[in-house]
């Protein structure tokens, strides 16, 4: 099982997850994003911001999307597809096995520590 199948969506809230993401894009590139068939990068979208996009997918929606999945599919659509995608093979898993999966850990190197979201306090 991928990460990205952990949390995926079922197929009837296609036009739902798109709106979040679109919502989520919006608010990454201090634009209205409308048409789920545009490109990221070509909204004015950076790896930086990806990174961004990537963090708030998971903190608000709860979707364990891969950074590689998200340039991999680069507009709502293509994306909201492989979530889709992911989504039953993961049901029919989940409904057979009670346990876990394993997922291997390795420390984060320090490099990698500065691209963690910036988190604001609460309050």
């Amino acid at each position: 099982m991928t990460s990205l199948q952990q949390h995926a969506p079922r197929a009837h809230d296609a036009s739902e997850l798109e709106r979040q993401i679109a919502a989520i894009w919006s608010k990454i590139l201090l634009i209205d994003v409308s048409d789920v068939n545009a490109n990221f990068f070509d909204l004015g979208g950076s790896s930086l911001k990806m990174v961004r996009v990537h963090a708030d997918l998971k903190r608000d929606l709860g979707l364990d999307v891969t950074i590689i999945d998200l340039f991999g599919y680069p507009t709502i659509a293509a994306l909201t597809r492989r979530l889709l995608e992911a989504g039953p093979a993961h049901s029919a898993q989940a409904a057979n096995s009670q346990t876990k999966p394993v997922r291997e850990t390795h420390p984060t190197p320090n490099f990698q520590k500065m691209f963690r979201p910036y988190r604001k306090p609460a309050g």
